[in-house]
């Protein structure tokens, strides 16, 4: 089973991905902004990749 590790200032939380799932599940506007948060970090690691194969 994979964990995800989510180290906050004074703890570190483990969750399974199902577990993270149930939570987000509770709150559908933060699902959306993680969503959404998800989606510009991909596009902004996918532009640093191309921006280093062409140097």
């Amino acid at each position: 089973m994979e964990y995800i590790r989510i180290q906050l200032p004074r703890c570190l939380l483990v969750l399974t991905a199902q577990e993270l799932q149930k939570l987000l599940a509770r709150d559908p506007v933060l699902w959306a902004e993680a969503i959404r948060r998800g989606k510009g970090v991909k596009r902004y690691e996918q532009m640093k990749a191309r921006e280093t194969k062409l140097r």
